[in-house]
């Protein structure tokens, strides 16, 4: 399934660590005993440093301590230095040019403690003598740096890769054991990735959906679909959203979905992420759950009248029910109308104002959806009522915030989702008051 991720092992150049410490080695004894052979490097018929700074105490100890302090930072770096390539063996890349830098950096801080030396004992042909060392590790140094610097971008270069390689393939193992359907796609809505989850709810397989553009959104939810597309695109991130999908066979399926935006490893906009939950049997379960619950109230409302008496609740009542969500829609027409109530039914906002044009002066009461696509609820009640201005109406909402009791259009009332069919025949009967 997912591919062996690279194996970090960066292109030492031509000299192994071992071969960096024996040169430079080499380098020292081979410029030591040049100068050995050839001058007495403790030497010291000169006058010291103090006789130049003519004895000002002042200038004399700042320069000393700054020199001391500088000499133990460079001999400080080098120990650690030397502790980490210990410490980390094998494991570390390009150990030669640590142990190179720590060598350097002794040689820079041995010139100090000489230039701390010089100002009391004349020793300059020592001091020019660890100089000169200095500066051939000086030149080693960067030479080898010049030399393994290509090596050293392939191989930053080659972990960067391999650090995205195996979060990608962490990433891809997650998602093809997700309990959920998982899809992914492109800027142009191609599909990138497609986990077994999808492939059973949806019935397409990995191959037939990567790279197209497949055709899960039925006709009425394009709408809906091109917003969350957009929002997604934006940098939001989307929650539990309830739809329709259609499955291969073109049967839609209710499901929730929560989707968020991808980015590559610069940090663009790379595509779409969705985690589709296959709602299917939540929902028939909680469309049993109310079916039941309304042919018990019915029963009880039934049992409570007088012997010989029948009622009628909804004689004469024209509703206009207006909801996206077909399950919910389809129980509140049938209780509705077991209820005696004439009903109008529509899951669009747009049908339902086509149906109260075609109704005009017909219909008694609106019961909508506040969320709906295209047209929110109070919209579509305004729109309603400017045909038919003595339509009463009943929002629904299942969002937790609703619609505020203050901003409730005049002739108007609200019911929270979920409801009992008993406080939906109530609301209705309150509101029946006002036709």
């Amino acid at each position: 399934m997912a591919s062996a991720a690279p194996t970090l092992s960066p292109r030492q150049p031509a000299s192994s660590p071992r071969m960096f410490k024996t040169a430079l080695v080499v380098l020292f004894l081979l410029t030591a005993g040049l100068w050995l052979s050839s001058r007495g490097l403790l030497a010291s018929n000169f006058l010291p440093h103090w006789y130049c700074l003519v004895g000002n105490k002042r200038l004399l100890w700042t320069t000393v301590i700054a020199d001391m302090i500088i000499g133990l930072s460079y001999v400080a770096i080098s120990v650690a230095l030397a502790t980490l390539v210990r410490r980390a063996g094998r494991d570390l890349p390009y150990a030669g040019f640590f142990w190179a830098f720590g060598l350097f950096m002794v040689s820079c801080g041995a010139t100090h403690f000489l230039e701390v030396v010089t100002v009391w004992k004349p020793v300059y042909w020592l001091a020019a003598a660890t100089k000169v060392l200095t500066a051939a590790m000086s030149a080693g140094t960067a030479l080898v740096l010049l030399i393994a610097a290509d090596d050293i971008v392939d191989f930053v270069h080659t972990a960067r890769e391999a650090v995205t390689r195996r979060g990608f393939e962490r990433f891809r193992a997650l998602v093809e054991a997700a309990p959920m359907a998982v899809v992914s796609s492109d800027l142009e809505g191609k599909v990138t990735a497609w986990n077994p989850t999808a492939e059973h709810l949806f019935g397409w397989s990995a191959g037939e959906a990567v790279g197209k553009s497949v055709p899960l959104v039925p006709p009425e939810k394009m709408d809906e679909y091109d917003q969350l597309r957009l929002k997604t695109i934006a940098g939001e991130i989307t929650k539990g959203l309830e739809t329709l999908r259609l499955n291969r066979n073109g049967e839609p399926i209710p499901v929730s979905i929560s989707t968020a935006p991808v980015c590559d490893e610069n940090g663009s906009l790379a595509g779409t992420i969705a985690v589709i939950e296959d709602i299917s049997e939540r929902k028939r379960i909680a469309r049993e759950l109310q079916e039941k619950t309304a042919r018990q109230e019915e029963e009880v409302r039934r049992a409570s009248l007088p012997a010989g008496v029948s009622e009628e609740p909804g004689g004469g009542i024209t509703v206009l029910v207006a909801d996206d969500e077909a399950a919910l829609r389809n129980t509140i027409v049938e209780i509705l109308r077991s209820s005696g109530y004439n009903v109008l039914e529509s899951q669009t906002a747009e049908d339902a104002l086509e149906i109260a044009r075609q109704n005009a002066g017909k219909i008694d009461i609106l019961l909508t959806d506040i969320e709906m696509p295209g047209l929110r609820g109070p919209e579509l009640a305004r729109r309603i009522q400017n045909i038919q201005s003595d339509v009463k109406v009943i929002f629904m909402s299942g969002y937790a915030e609703g619609l505020p009791e203050a901003e409730l259009p005049p002739n108007s009332a609200f019911l929270q989702k979920p409801f009992r069919f008993a406080t939906l025949l109530e609301q209705l009967k309150l509101i029946r008051r006002k036709v």
